[in-house]
């Protein structure tokens, strides 16, 4: 997500009501006024730190940022999450509330990438780093429109929600317009030197397969898609008319879909979802889907004309209310392995997933109740920048001690095997170890003073556990 340099011209609801003609849409006068383009400074310096993400990447792979990936995975991580995060915000460089937004996002990252090395212990754990840079991606984007934001605006209290809209969104097509642009720009190389390989000329595949080449290359494509996609915010505003479009085409289609399906749960029951085992994602990524296509037919609220009929504002009403039930039904989902297998850190992350979107669905459908006798899902303009703070508190909370999802599942499963009579397996002692970073150690050892073991064959498959050096 990043937004265009002049984000002052949010893009008004699409009137048409079921069809993609962009071209016929009702655009305000303010989305179709000339943007500034970016300083050339500002221009300049997204292609130099494209290049220098480059050579920082090809250090990481040489090693020069030390030998234990401990050591070296974070300082790459923050340096290239905070260069990116510089360069999707932007505008003018002698900004200095800029800086400072900066300065702030640079210490918090800093703070939890190191967080996640201490959770790791003395052992390089990528089942537990990968999460991080996932979830580090999602408090990164979610904090870039409210920077964004800042930036505009130069106070973060009363920020139109139209300017968060357009921030968000613009974001999601710069980044899409980004990844294509490098994802071009390499099939252009490798028909480049495909060629030349015909006629027995190596040095073009020699050169363009070179860990220097491809990491700087690839560091600069990515610096020059953004002064493209940042520089040229008409095309780009296009693009997202078409996106927005094809999201109001499906609604309807999905919400038929939530409708239909909740109406077919009673005669049905929900043993067949727990049988499934992947209950709770399915339904989580229903919402998800439902939760993105309403706020791209909402937008900004600022439509003068409903974007619907009344038969199909009332299909849509109807599956936001029905909503609920299926965010219930995935945090159910969650509880229920809870209750049998006992917490990990995939569960307390699920549980928490759920219930933050069974928070939105509630919300929604709320609102979807007060749009019978009133203005279309009005109230978004206050849940969605509420939620969004909710979410940011969370990531960070579940990547410090406060809320450790490893120490909460070592603990739940170390007291599993305690009181479970089910007998004890070399794969459970070995799970508690290694599955849970710097807790599982002392987990196993705390066990040490069990009766059930002391002895026996389970006592042998805990001292060999205790002192193995890899899973």
């Amino acid at each position: 997500m990043s937004s265009v340099p002049g984000p002052h011209h949010p893009v008004r609801a699409i009137a048409l009501p079921m069809s993609i003609a962009p071209s016929s849409a009702p655009v305000s006068p303010e989305a179709t006024s000339s943007l500034p383009a970016l300083p050339r400074l500002t221009r300049e310096m997204l292609v130099l730190t494209g290049l220098l993400q480059g050579g920082l990447v090809y250090a990481f792979v040489q090693g020069w940022l030390g030998s234990e990936p401990q050591a070296r995975a974070p300082w790459l991580s923050l340096l290239l999450a905070v260069s990116l995060f510089a360069m999707m915000s932007a505008l003018q460089l002698r900004d200095r509330l800029w800086w400072a937004s900066l300065a702030v996002v640079g210490a918090v990252t800093a703070g939890l990438n190191f967080s996640v090395v201490w959770f790791m212990g003395d052992r390089w754990l990528p089942r537990i780093w990968w999460p991080w840079l996932l979830a580090q991606g999602a408090l990164l984007l979610v904090a870039l429109a409210w920077v964004q934001a800042l930036l505009q605006h130069r106070s973060l209290r009363h920020v139109p929600y139209a300017s968060l809209f357009t921030h968000a969104w613009n974001n999601a097509m710069v980044i899409g317009f980004v990844s294509q642009f490098v994802g071009l720009c390499w099939s252009v190389l490798g028909l480049w030197a495909g060629l030349f390989a015909l006629l027995k000329v190596k040095l073009f595949v020699t050169t363009f397969t070179q860990p220097l080449f491809v990491c700087l290359a690839t560091g600069g494509m990515v610096g020059v898609g953004l002064v493209l996609a940042r520089g040229q915010p008409k095309p780009l505003r296009m693009l997202l008319q078409l996106a927005l479009a094809l999201c109001k085409l499906l609604l309807p289609l999905l919400s038929l879909v939530v409708v239909l399906f909740v109406l077919f749960l009673p005669f049905t029951g929900v043993q067949s979802l727990w049988e499934t085992r992947k209950a709770a994602p399915l339904l989580m990524g229903v919402w998800l889907w439902m939760l993105l296509f309403v706020n791209a037919v909402y937008q900004d609220g600022a439509a003068s004309e409903e974007p619907y009929p009344a038969p199909v504002r009332a299909l849509i009403g109807a599956a936001l209310v029905a909503m609920p039930v299926l965010a219930g039904l995935a945090l159910w989902a969650v509880c229920l392995r809870v209750q049998q297998y006992g917490w990990t850190h995939e569960r307390v992350w699920a549980v928490v997933i759920a219930a933050v979107l069974l928070v939105y669905a509630l919300g929604y459908a709320v609102m979807a109740v007060r749009s019978w006798q009133g203005p279309w899902l009005e109230g978004v303009q206050r849940l969605n920048p509420a939620m969004s703070w909710l979410v940011l508190a969370l990531l960070v909370l579940l990547h410090t001690p406060l809320l450790d999802p490893y120490r909460l599942g070592a603990a739940s499963q170390r007291e599993r095997l305690r009181q479970s009579t089910a007998p004890v397996s070399l794969a459970d002692l070995d799970s508690l170890r290694w599955d849970h970073g710097r807790h599982g150690l002392p987990a196993l050892q705390s066990l040490q003073s069990e009766a059930r073991f002391a002895t026996g064959e389970v006592a042998q498959w805990l001292a060999q556990v205790l002192v193995a050096t890899e899973r």
